[in-house]
């Protein structure tokens, strides 16, 4: 299956900023603090490659955790997975349309409603009811060239199979379609506890799920996953990351699991341009480097290790612009619990 995974460089009004090229592929990076959380909030700040001025077809858009770098809800084999699909249903045979609006100048993807899933194998996805639908910027396009940050917040009780609740945030107003948000501003929405208010604006919501179960019976979820399916338009990816809001409760004590709180994050500005990237090795909160590898599962994955402490963070600054190729090391940043992988 081709995919793409490389670094690419994009001048935002004089200021130069690098984003990971993501198509066919999901980008994964495990927490330091593994799966002991009961609430945590994980985003990206994205942009999608247009279509000239037509819409877009049958591409999926995953943001969640699942169980270990290689069994992600990408994958043919999942251990567990839950997250939000921006783009409809992952379901095979379910509608997933993005419609191109041009919006006066600052042109945007309008998705088919998202809906929030749980894959394990060999049950296959849970997913809910739409949603509701979180915009995409068409990438360096328009008057003002724009990122949209997407983030999905996820509480859950401790043990397996319970109920959670699940609310995913983004730009769905063409007023706020004209912003371009910074990767300072995506942070700022990962640390909030509620709708996340960033430069002056107030993202839009989902509706909050409450009727998808989620659980840790096939192992922990304690690595982050972006996963968007379409080489032929790729998805520029500026930043990741994930905060752990409360760590795991003791039910039947009553009691938080003494732990420090912690999270990832992962900018993509600190890796030189127009060379091939063998690494991924810069950010802070990470212990360790990451590698890309190819799979015969039929999905690419890019798989990042996490960190021993702290927030968690990476940027893909400071990669080389280039394509990722088979077997090269991903290791930039920290806080991440081990190395990462495509394949």
């Amino acid at each position: 299956m081709p995919f793409t995974a490389s670094i690419i460089q994009r001048d935002f009004t004089t200021v130069f900023e690098k984003a990971l090229l993501l198509g066919g592929a999901s980008f994964l990076r495990t927490l330091t603090y593994g799966g002991g959380w009961s609430r945590i909030r994980i985003g990206a700040l994205v942009g999608l490659t247009g279509n000239g001025t037509s819409n877009i077809s049958d591409g999926i858009l995953m943001l969640g955790v699942c169980s270990g770098k290689d069994y992600p809800a990408s994958a043919f084999n999942t251990r567990s997975a839950f997250g939000y699909s921006f783009v409809g249903s992952p379901v095979v045979g379910s509608t997933r349309l993005l419609t191109y609006t041009a919006n006066s100048g600052y042109p945007y993807f309008s998705p088919t409603s998202g809906v929030v899933y749980r894959n394990t194998t060999p049950a296959g996805y849970q997913v809910s009811g739409a949603a509701g639908a979180l915009w995409l910027p068409v990438a360096y396009t328009g008057t003002q060239k724009r990122r949209f940050p997407i983030y999905f917040d996820i509480t859950r009780r401790s043990g397996g199979g319970v109920i959670t609740a699940a609310t995913a945030y983004g730009v769905a107003v063409a007023a706020t379609a004209q912003l371009d948000f910074r990767p300072d501003h995506f942070q700022d929405g990962l640390d909030q506890l509620g709708t996340p208010t960033i430069y002056s604006t107030t993202l839009s919501a989902s509706t909050t799920i409450t009727t998808v179960n989620i659980g840790d019976e096939f192992g922990p979820l304690d690595t982050f996953e972006l996963f968007w399916s379409l080489n032929t338009f790729p998805l520029e990816v500026y930043a990741v990351g994930a905060v752990i809001i409360n760590p795991t409760v003791n039910e039947s004590a009553g009691t938080v699991y003494p732990s420090t709180i912690g999270g990832g994050i992962d900018f993509a500005g600190q890796y030189t341009p127009d060379t091939q990237i063998t690494s991924f090795s810069y950010g802070t909160g990470f212990t360790d480097t990451g590698t890309i590898y190819g799979s015969s599962y039929g999905t690419t994955v890019i798989n990042l290790l996490g960190t021993s402490g702290g927030v968690p963070t990476d940027t893909f600054e400071q990669y080389a612009v280039g394509a990722v190729t088979s077997g090269v090391t991903l290791n930039a940043g920290t806080g991440w619990s081990s190395y990462g992988s495509i394949y």
